[in-house]
């Protein structure tokens, strides 16, 4: 478990990192603009939107967010790009460096603008997302370690960065989350001093220009924030000098230190690389800088990264190697090998750039991508054919879903063998390839028809064959191959297959061998050097270009020629790739050190000269020994011609005499080997040897005859592959065109396959090649364009000899093999068995996609896009109903909007009043009567501006407007004393009177200190008061019930939509179950075809195979060079045609349910439970809220009521005490009716009070549920509205005879108690004892209600958005889940039911090839299927 998660992290920071690769890169201007904007962020903390002008633009820039409007939407916007962003950085997707400029953005400035602009519901879950991505962003991305960054990438990440990181974190969180302003602005103010230090120490920027300007803003933040610390008034003429000036201290600072390392490095003091990235921007002439190299990995990589800056990029790569991963981290270590990437890609850009890219090196990397697959080919093939037997022994036995499982694994197994060895035919068919594929077509899968197409040409297109063609012009079957890593010196990793045998050495042997083991002497100690220089400016004659070079042989101390092209490729290193073969013929060299002396000679060169005896006395010697008018002075590519060859004859051990010297006339080139602009050594190459006729020789004889070690013995030898020398053009004469081929079939009768693989020797006597052409391939041309395609040789631009067969007989040649092919396809026509062969082949053409996949697809796919459109239905109807039955909860406190201003307004005029009629008769003093009246003149103010307030809010309500504008009522306006005109006006004029008439009151008091009793603005309140409030009393009886029954219609209306939902699931849901049976069914079919299978076949099967195995173990020609021939097939299966009884085999049969189905189950049951489990959840969550809101509506007008009740009991009580004095103009019914309305309003300030507040059965939260239970309980004064707090506080505890610190519950029974003992007096119509602070307690009373009303209006507000967002919330989730299930669906589940049929189609593969072309029940049973499809 610990090694798959530490894969899994392994691949998704790898992934990670790719990504950030590939972003997007910014202009450097707006790199700076951000910048320079996150430099400013402290100051915005500090100072927010000052009133300094010149710093609320700056904090507007640094942070706009504080200048946008309070919104949900932005955290939704936020919170889909994070989740979208997350998905596309794990992934690797086309587009997706577009949505990762979201992350770029997130490591700058702009990740506190998308944190403090979420603000919401479920803005905790935003922020999250943003801090892990940013997080994750820092540790992983900053730091790359690669001095050319982009964007906001650092070279290095250091910890202080880190702490940086995480305080801007902090900063961010306290400021969204409403911490107080002096912990932000010490924490801003910590934080710019540690980027003050954190740039100074360890600078991760490299212009110069951009430092100073990012310090400069920095230092100037650090002035301010102590300016704010200290409570000093900001001078902008002060500031004005200053910023210049530390402006260019700072720059005078960096182009002192900037102008120090450029001193040193001019006197070859070499810099630390550290010091240098400051201002690596600002360094010119960066190749001639002197770096010396650090000691700690981390600064080593960086060091390399610089190295690649400079162009020094084999420098840096061997750099990179010899840094050990277990020296870093593991995200340290994944970006040393992007940098090692970066140093690769240059490296190969060099090399391509300068050298032809042609199909040479395409055919290279097919050839080796070829070669690497069949190493391991014939060990798959064994495999597959073994599993095979396994399966034809399962057929035996009882069959069981087990076995079912079993054959499908196989036959997937084979399926996905088969394509990709046809897709490796298919980049580079070749002999090999078309051999191995054919073998897979003829011996498992039993497609005779596809292996006799595929060794046909006929069937083929003229593309494929110019391809096979290409292919072999340019490898011969006698080329091999060596892979070398370079790790300064040239080393074998792997060879060919066939290289053991071409070098006479073991694989063991060449593997670790060192290259120069194998150079000839004279190029051997100077060829690492040679490595190099290619390495550096990527020149090479053998670079993708076959070339003639030398070969060493160790034993016999010469050397011969061979043909070599090179390739280069990098994985984990840099590896070369080495490709040799046979030349035409051998050449004459010697190859001379710098003195002149002879390092090495050519087998050929000793062979002409007939000196195979003494050839070793010249190595060694001077040149002039051989050549003694060798000349002096000479140049590169010199020709000399006619120059004498003096060789010692041989010495006679019998005679003890020696012959005079053979002196020989020749011509030869010599070309300089150059490294360094420093000749190293010297190529001779002769072109012919010529004896000379001035020179006599007494014994002539016939040189014993020297017999090359490559026939005799492959002798070890050497290649020099990175050289300089010239190209030596050898004529290429090929004796024949065609050879046969050596066929490698099964015989029918024995199995005797492995009898036809030719030998050794007779391999060596077949002709040395350069290049094939139908060398070893029965593949054919039809048209005359293929056959001298295929006929002709090339050999690049070497010049080749016409070869002994005219045109003429090529052309008749074909001509015949096309015939003979032809003749093979008309004879499968012909064959007995075709109706059977055709029958399989139609097999790999069966449509797996049935019209039942359809269907199911269909009806799932509609199930979801169903459920998403009725549950999208179902959130929208609930969103739109909650938000109207808040605002009829709302409008429920209309009739407290009018009245409670209005009524405590009555109260402080009353109260008033009352004082100054005790004055006036004695009972009290001018002091206490000021000290009385204090109180209620200081809310005088306050109650008229309740009014107008609450008012405003009333008549801008649209659901208002209605009523207000047709609603009319009898009302009175004032003409004279006591007598008044009747209006019918709407409730609006009416209400817009009585408030003007308010004003009116207000400013009497004000200006008169008293009201005029017999005055319109008296008269008018009094006399329409019971009017209008009846008014609103009906309003409000009104708004509950239709509310109420708006509630249940809601109600019912959920539940038919989701009824509707989970209904349409069950059906849509049960349809696709049951064509997903059906499906299960199709597929078991197939399976059942296992009854047909006679033991007899599947036996002679088993005994087939192994055999098989046994030869492909024995000799991989079988794989490699096998050939179809549909005749030798046709006999094996007539002459072991066994004469069996055919009949079925009683098979049980099995359950359509099984276990290995089950993640299919799982997943309709899990679709099943999201679907429906979302639906009922939506339900459940609005019903509750729907069941709870009646009695939450009937709790918030009881409150709101109560709210109103309390000022009018006392108000209207001490009119009915005054109504001579004040309402001489009231009729006794009138007077009844104020009665009635104290009588209300008791009886329902006590239901209020009798109320078991149930809040279970209320939408509220706990936390209002907690300050209701204390309100009931503790002392109202302290819930004395703020505004009334501190003048209250003298009165508070005395008022309404000291029952305030009871508690709210208390009070309202001493109110009812006192109201009904006054009233059971004389019914109000005279007062019985002077009262003291009554009306201010009641005053008191209603505001504290007021309190209790305002809380309990804004937490089912917050209650209504909670249950909104909760049912989006998991809405959202679950229609994500439904768009990935579709997904899904459409990709995954779709393709694997379609796979699944498409493999219980081809169950024919592992089934014996007897029962399907002999057995007849077989037959007739799989054509039935085959028709069905």
């Amino acid at each position: 478990m610990k090694e798959v998660f530490q894969k899994l992290t392994n691949y998704l920071i790898r992934v990670y990192l790719k990504n950030e690769e590939n972003q997007i890169v910014f202009p450097p201007y707006v790199i700076l603009l951000f910048r320079v904007q996150q430099a400013f962020l402290s100051l915005s903390y500090i100072y927010g939107l000052s009133n300094y002008y010149y710093i609320y633009m700056i904090s507007i820039y640094a942070r706009p967010q504080q200048y946008f409007i309070d919104s949900e939407i932005p955290q939704y916007i936020i919170l889909m790009l994070s989740v979208i962003y997350i998905f596309t950085l794990l992934t690797i997707i086309p587009y997706n460096n577009i949505i990762g400029i979201f992350g770029q953005l997130l490591r700058s400035s702009m990740l506190n603008f998308f944190f403090e602009i979420s603000k919401g519901s479920i803005s905790i879950i935003t922020h999250t997302l943003l801090v892990l991505i940013s997080f994750s962003e820092t540790l992983i991305i900053s730091g790359t370690l690669n001095v050319q960054t982009k964007n906001f990438q650092h070279t290095r990440f250091t910890n202080l960065d880190l702490i940086v990181v995480i305080l801007n974190y902090l900063l961010m969180i306290f400021y969204s989350y409403g911490f107080p302003q002096s912990i932000i602005v010490i924490l801003a103010i910590i934080l710019n001093i540690l980027r003050i230090i954190n740039q100074l120490l360890f600078s991760s920027f490299k212009n110069l220009i951009t430092k100073t300007i990012l310090l400069t803003i920095k230092i100037i933040t650090f002035f301010f924030g102590w300016f704010w610390i200290a409570q000093l008034q900001i001078h902008l003429s002060a500031e004005i000098v200053i910023i210049p000036l530390i402006y260019k201290m700072i720059y005078t600072y960096y182009q002192n230190q900037l102008k120090n390392i450029v001193y040193n490095n001019q006197k070859h003091i070499p810099c630390h690389i550290i010091s240098l990235l400051a201002f690596l921007e600002n360094v010119k002439d960066i190749q001639l800088l002197y770096v010396s190299k650090p000691k700690k990995p981390r600064n080593r990589i960086i060091y390399s990264s610089f190295l690649i800056y400079q162009n020094k990029n084999y420098q840096a790569f061997l750099e990179l190697n010899s840094i050990q991963d277990d020296q870093l981290s593991l995200i340290e270590s994944l970006k040393k090998k992007i940098i090692l990437q970066k140093c690769i890609n240059n490296i190969q850009k060099i090399i391509c750039g300068t050298n032809k890219i042609d199909n040479i090196a395409h055919t290279i990397k097919l050839l080796l991508n070829s070669e690497e697959q069949n190493y391991s080919i014939q060990n798959d093939i064994v495999e597959i054919v073994q599993n095979k037997i396994h399966c034809l022994e399962q057929f035996t036995q009882h069959q069981s879903h087990n076995s079912y499982e079993n054959y499908h694994n196989i036959i997937k197994k084979i399926i996905n063998f088969k394509e990709k060895l046809e897709k490796q035919y298919k980049e580079f068919p070749c002999e090999k390839t078309q051999g191995i594929l054919g073998f897979f077509y003829g011996e498992i899968m039993n497609d005779y028809l596809q292996a006799n197409q595929l060794f046909n040409l006929v069937a083929m297109q003229d593309e494929k064959i110019k391809k096979i063609t290409l292919n072999q012009d340019i490898f011969s079957n006698k080329m091999i191959y060596l892979i070398l890593k370079f790790d300064g010196k040239l080393i074998i990793k792997r060879p060919s297959s066939d290289a053991a045998q071409f070098l006479q050495l073991t694989n063991q042997q060449l593997k670790g061998l060192e290259l120069q083991y194998l150079i000839p002497k004279g190029v051997q100690e100077i060829h690492d050097d040679l490595v190099l220089n290619f390495l550096k400016y990527g020149k090479s004659k053998y670079m993708r270009q076959l070339n003639q070079c030398l070969l060493y042989n160790h034993e016999m101390e010469f050397m011969s020629s061979v043909e070599l092209l090179f390739d280069i490729n990098f994985v984990e290193e840099l590896n070369f790739i080495a490709f040799l073969q046979p030349p035409a013929n051998q050449t004459l060299n010697l190859i001379l050190n710098e003195q002149h002396l002879i390092k090495c000679i050519s087998q050929q060169f000793i062979q002409e000269l007939g000196i195979e005896q003494q050839y070793k006395q010249y190595q060694g010697n001077h040149i002039n020994k051989l050549i003694p008018n060798f000349p002096k002075y000479f140049f590169d590519k010199q020709q000399i011609e006619n120059t004498e060859i003096y060789v010692e004859k041989q010495i006679d051990e019998q005679s003890q005499t020696s012959s005079h010297p053979l002196v020989f006339i020749t011509t030869f080139n010599l070309h300089f080997g150059i490294v360094h602009d420093i000749t190293k050594y010297f190529i001779i190459s002769f072109d012919y040897f010529k004896r000379s006729p001035f020179y006599f020789c007494q014994n002539q004889s016939i040189s014993v005859p020297f017999m090359s070690p490559l026939i005799k013995k492959q002798n070890h030898c050497s290649l020099a592959i990175i050289n300089d020398e010239s190209t030596i053009h050898v004529p290429y004469q090929e004796d024949e065109v065609m050879k046969n081929h050596y066929i490698f079939q099964l015989n029918q009768q024995d199995f005797n396959f492995l009898d036809n693989t030719p030998t050794i020797q007779d391999q060596k006597k077949q002709q040395t090649k350069l290049l094939s052409t139908l060398d070893y391939t029965n593949i054919k041309s039809t048209t005359k364009q293929n056959e001298l395609l295929l006929a002709e040789q090339k050999f690049f631009s070497k010049p080749k000899i016409k070869s002994s067969i005219s045109n003429g007989d090529q052309v008749i040649f074909m001509q015949e093999v096309q015939s003979s092919q032809v003749s093979s396809l008309q004879g499968v026509r012909n064959s007995k068995y075709f109706r059977q062969f055709e029958m399989i082949a139609k097999i790999k053409d069966l449509n797996s996609f049935s019209k039942l996949h359809r269907i199911f697809l269909a009806s799932i796919i509609l199930c979801v896009v169903f459920q998403f459109i009725i549950q999208t239905i179902q959130i929208i109807e609930l969103n739109f109903n909650l938000k109207d039955l808040v605002s009829d909860i709302d409008i429920l406190q209309i009739k407290n909007f009018v009245f409670q201003p209005l009524e405590t307004f009555l109260l402080t005029r009353w109260t008033i009043f009352n004082y100054k009629l005790l004055n006036d008769a004695g009972e009290i003093s001018n002091l206490e009567y000021q000290n009385l009246i204090q109180f209620p003149l200081s809310n005088l103010n306050l109650g008229y501006d309740s009014l107008d307030k609450n008012l405003k809010q009333v008549f801008n309500r649209p659901a208002l407007q209605n009523f207000l504008e047709k609603t009319y009522i009898e009302i009175y306006e004032y003409v004279t004393t006591n007598q008044g005109e009747l209006y019918n006006l709407n409730l609006r004029n009416s209400i817009s009177i009585l408030k003007n008439f308010q004003y009116s009151f207000k400013m009497a008091y004000e200006l008169d200190g008293g009201i005029v009793s017999d005055s319109p603005y008296v008269y008018f309140q009094y006399k329409n008061y019971l009017t209008i409030k009846q008014q609103f009393s009906e309003l409000n009886s009104i708004v509950l019930d239709q509310t109420l029954k708006r509630s249940l219609q809601i109600q019912s209306k959920l539940s038919i939509i989701t009824f509707i939902c989970l209904g349409a699931l069950t059906i849509q849901y049960s349809f696709s179950v049951i064509y997903f049976i059906l499906l299960q069914k199709i597929v078991l079919k197939h399976y059942s075809l296992t009854q047909y299978l006679q033991i007899q076949y599947i036996e002679f099967e088993i005994t087939y195979l192994k055999k098989l195995i046994e030869g492909v173990n024995q000799n991989q020609n079988l794989l490699f060079r096998y050939q179809f021939r549909l005749d030798n097939k046709e006999s094996l299966l007539d002459s072991t045609n066994l004469k069996i009884y055919q009949k079925k085999r009683n098979i049980k049969q099995l359950s359509i349910l099984n276990y290995h189905d089950i993640y299919y189950y799982l997943f309709f049951f899990i679709l099943l439970l999201l679907t429906a489990g979302n639906a009922s959840l939506t339900y459940y969550e609005g019903w509750n809220y729907l069941e709870k809101y009646p009695e939450t509506a009937k709790f918030y007008k009881e409150v709101s009521d109560v709210g109103t009740d309390v000022p009018t009991m006392f108000a209207q009580r001490d009119v009915l005490y005054s109504r001579k004095a004040i309402i001489p103009y009231f009729t006794q019914n009138e007077y009844d009716s104020l009665l009635e309305e104290i009588v209300e309003s008791l009886n329902r300030t006590k239901a209020f009070i009798q109320d078991d507040y149930n809040f279970d059965k209320y939408v509220v939260s706990d936390s209002f549920k907690g300050f209701f239970t204390q309100i009931q309980n503790d002392s109202l004064c302290d819930f004395i509205p703020l505004e009334l707090k501190n003048k209250s506080n003298n009165i508070c505890q005395i008022v309404l005879n000291q029952n305030m610190k009871r508690g709210l519950q208390a009070l309202l029974i001493y109110i009812i108690n006192h109201i009904t003992t006054d009233m059971e007096i004389n019914q109000f119509t005279s007062r019985s004892q002077v009262s003291y602070l009554e009306l201010e307690g009641a005053f008191l009373v209603s505001n504290i209600i007021k309190v209790v009303n305002d809380k309990f209006n804004i937490d089912l507000m917050d209650q209504t958005k909670y249950f909104m967002n909760l049912i989006n919330m998991h809405n959202i989730i679950m229609f994500i889940n439904l768009f990935l299930i579709e997904i899904l669906i459409i990709t995954y589940i779709k393709n694997k039911l379609i796979e699944k049929l498409h493999i219980a189609q081809r169950l024919t593969y592992i089934m014996p090839s007897k029962s399907i072309i002999l057995d007849s029940n077989f037959e007739r049973a799989l054509r039935s299927l085959l028709k069905d499809q």
